[in-house]
């Protein structure tokens, strides 16, 4: 799918995951149920309100082409990142997290073979991350532990 020539990797609609409310008692704007967040395949992340305003774009303070989301049980944003460099070895290849507030914080994560594609949280906390490139192993990362565990899918 592209959206005026740019490449959209991932589209993320707030349907279940955790009621946030919009503006807490210091004024800061969250995630709600029903705002739409795209992932552009350039890097950003769009975010519009349920009726399509547009509520904002994430900034992002890791490198790479943005591919697929997910959100942890807390409502924080989680988006894939692939590398944009030839040797995969200074930018992306990496999951940047982004606060309830949209903040960026950071890269998350590692044991990353190459091209993490998608992400999605069990409500134990427990993270499968796919990746597209390389072994195109499923990565678990368990709560508490570093390493991530990984397992061959089948083709």
């Amino acid at each position: 799918m592209s959206i005026k020539g740019i490449r959209v990797c991932g589209i993320v609609i707030l349907a279940a995951v955790v009621l946030l409310v919009r503006a807490g008692a210091t004024g800061h704007i969250s995630f709600e149920r029903g705002d739409i967040l795209i992932s552009l395949g350039p890097g950003p992340v769009q975010w519009y309100l349920p009726d399509g305003t547009p509520r904002g774009v994430l900034v992002s303070t890791v490198p790479g082409t943005g591919e697929g989301m997910g959100f942890d049980p807390s409502g924080n944003l989680y988006v894939t990142r692939w590398c944009t460099d030839p040797n995969c070895n200074s930018t992306g290849n990496t999951i940047e997290m982004f606060s309830v507030l949209g903040q960026s914080m950071g890269a998350v994560g590692g044991g990353y073979d190459c091209s993490p594609h998608d992400i999605v949280f069990r409500a134990d906390w427990t993270a499968y991350v796919g990746q597209s490139g390389c072994t195109g192993d499923l990565l678990r990362f368990m709560p508490g532990t570093v390493e991530p565990a990984a397992f061959d899918v089948a083709l």
